[in-house]
């Protein structure tokens, strides 16, 4: 699907004096999709008609993402963009919703989580949209078990800011760095990168990406409270992975070390940093495992009080042993 397509399908909310672009479509229960870097929420395009068969999918651009505003005055910190969702989805007038997040969108997922679990509301306040699940796809849940890209730390480095202004932001490295980053036969197509790149710099993007960057160390400040949530949190938690990814292909080991109670499910060998772009139907299918087999339950049936003591102890599992999840 062209950007110009997946844009005349969607629609403008005013959230917090700023326009967030927003698609929505299918029926059912609602699902709310997070993407990560740096497509917004035109990354969900492929996978959009196999979730929308069986949910109505809720999918904004974050704020300096895609085409929402862009604001150069904006801190664009998780929690900023974690009160963009949370007004938006009350905005929206929901009452509960299961969240799909992909890469940044999974620091925002976490602090979401982090706000209900560790920060409930007063008596007098409003309470948050319910969460009911959050499936996580390759992201960096665990920042010690992540990697950063070459462009990455330049961009946090302390000549970050003038990487939009002076260079401006040129497409040979972008190209570099997402090819990077995609599984070995997956790559995407020179068109793909052209529409990545376009949204990327639409509405001066390049101008805010270092503020976006900070997200990196803001997952190392925030790593006790958004894992420690996650801990502490009643609600199924899954993750579903793309291994042959150089940034988060890491992270299903260190799930299983930490959270054994939750599954992970591991996609193809060959699928890299984007599953739901390079896999769209295995992510599909994998997804749709999950919600089936928790249902409305809190936590998963088979867990033991053997199971809950194992997130203190190291397991370090020789491999990742995740459940298939399907090809391609």
């Amino acid at each position: 699907m062209q950007v110009e397509e997946w844009s005349a399908a969607g629609h403008y909310a005013e959230v917090a004096g700023q326009r967030i672009f927003l698609r929505q479509g299918g029926s059912g229960p609602p699902l709310v999709l997070i993407h990560g870097f740096p497509a917004g929420s035109w990354i969900w395009h492929r996978i959009w008609p196999h979730l929308a068969a069986r949910w109505t999918v809720i999918a904004p651009d974050l704020l300096g993402f895609g085409l929402s505003d862009k604001p150069a005055e904006a801190d664009y910190t998780i929690s900023q963009q974690a009160d963009i969702v949370d007004t938006l989805l009350t905005q929206l007038g929901l009452r509960e919703v299961d969240v799909l997040a992909h890469a940044y969108g999974v620091s925002v997922a976490q602090e979401l989580l982090a706000r209900r679990v560790h920060d409930p509301p007063g008596a007098d306040a409003v309470p948050p949209v319910a969460i009911r699940s959050i499936c996580f796809l390759n992201g960096a849940v665990f920042p010690e078990a992540n990697r950063r890209t070459f462009g990455q730390r330049l961009t946090v480095s302390a000549i970050g800011p003038l990487v939009g202004w002076v260079a401006g932001f040129p497409y040979a490295p972008f190209r570099r760095n997402m090819c990077s980053v995609f599984g070995r036969d997956t790559k995407p197509t020179e068109a793909d990168l052209k529409a990545f790149w376009t949204l990327l710099r639409h509405n001066g993007g390049e101008r805010v990406i270092w503020k976006l960057m900070t997200y990196l160390a803001q997952r190392e400040a925030n790593r006790e409270r958004w894992v420690g949530a996650m801990e502490r949190s009643g609600i199924p938690l899954h993750m579903i992975l793309g291994p042959d990814d150089p940034l988060s292909g890491a992270q299903g080991r260190r799930w299983r070390e930490l959270l054994p109670r939750y599954e992970v499910a591991v996609l193809d060998s060959q699928v890299g940093h984007f599953p739901q772009f390079e896999a769209p139907s295995a992510v599909a299918s994998a997804y749709e495992q999950f919600r089936t087999e928790t249902g409305n339950r809190g936590v998963p049936e088979r867990i033991r009080t053997s199971d809950l003591l194992l997130r203190r102890q190291p397991l370090y599992p020789a491999e990742l042993r995740g459940r298939k999840a399907g090809g391609r």
